[in-house]
């Protein structure tokens, strides 16, 4: 099962954690689990979930064996057309993200391995259809219940396409001084 923990407050001020739970299968199951209030643990898991729901980067949390999604941010849904629910409990592969599946499957296994990847140029399928390039990096997260798989990935796609522009423009004007 992949678990996701979110903190909510309660009367009297104490804390509870509210814990999605997907199962390989799908399903899904909610526990409220009590916290105690300002615990150390808390605080951190407040940054880190700012932090994660906040930046502009596409971000999502996945199991390491399934690859299915326990957590994806607001930047994750925006640019790539889906809702939390089409996402939440499936893999890329399901969900046809990746446009090359071996940069999929090298990227994962890079990140069994080693523990994290780096800035892996890749292409990425939205849900329109439309193809846009990231660089993807992540690393293994221990929350000391399992461990997932933190990914991250900048849209660098409008920079590749400036690039590209320059490459033909360059490659026009190398033309024209030759013809002269």
């Amino acid at each position: 099962a992949i678990a996701l923990y979110r903190a909510s407050s309660t009367r009297g001020g104490s804390q509870a954690a509210v814990a999605w739970q997907f199962s390989p299968n799908g399903r899904q199951a909610v526990q409220v689990l009590p916290m105690p209030a300002n615990s150390v643990q808390q605080q951190a898991f407040d940054r880190f979930q700012k932090i994660f729901d906040n930046n502009p980067a596409l971000m999502a949390i996945s199991h390491p064996e399934t690859g299915f999604f326990s957590a994806v941010n607001q930047a994750f849904l925006d640019r790539l057309g889906y809702s939390r629910n089409e996402v939440l409990g499936h893999s890329s592969s399901e969900l046809g993200l990746f446009v090359d599946a071996a940069n999929r499957d090298a990227a994962a296994e890079e990140l069994r391995k080693t523990g994290g990847i780096k800035n892996l140029e890749t292409r990425v399928r939205r849900k329109d259809g439309q193809v846009i390039t990231g660089l993807f990096s992540g690393e293994i997260i221990d929350d000391q219940r399992d461990k997932s798989f933190l990914t991250v990935m900048m849209d660098i796609t409008r920079h590749k396409e400036i690039e590209e522009d320059l490459a033909r423009k360059s490659n026009l004007l190398e033309t024209l001084f030759n013809a002269i």
